[in-house]
């Protein structure tokens, strides 16, 4: 009994250690000018709000589409359309209501298919 809970207890030490170690690695690994940025699945990729830079950094990747989501009064939306725009890739909004999912009718604008 003392040696199944002596093992148990170093199981849970060392799957936290290790789950803090590649936290702090991912971390770390996070573009300032692209935060949060993901892939979710082909060709769907996702982030919070980029800089400028990250925008620059989108078309790069070969990002053909940014999909805004924020309401329209949280931002110059015709700035932000403008600086994606210019970088050749598209520029779709579908401004969510508070934290409601949107239609998927709106969403599918997204879609490159």
């Amino acid at each position: 009994m003392h040696t199944r809970r002596f093992l148990l207890r170093r199981g849970v030490i060392v799957s936290l250690a290790a789950s803090l170690t590649l936290a702090s690695v991912w971390a770390s690994s996070q573009n300032e000018d692209l935060p949060n940025f993901q892939k979710v699945d082909d060709p769907f990729y996702r982030g919070a709000q980029p800089t400028n830079s990250g925008f620059k950094d989108l078309a790069e990747r070969g990002i053909k589409t940014v999909g805004d989501l924020r309401d329209i009064s949280e931002h110059s939306q015709a700035d932000e359309q403008n600086a994606v725009t210019d970088l050749g890739m598209r520029y779709v909004s579908v401004p969510r209501q508070g934290m409601a999912t949107p239609r998927a009718s709106r969403s599918q604008r997204f879609s490159p298919y």
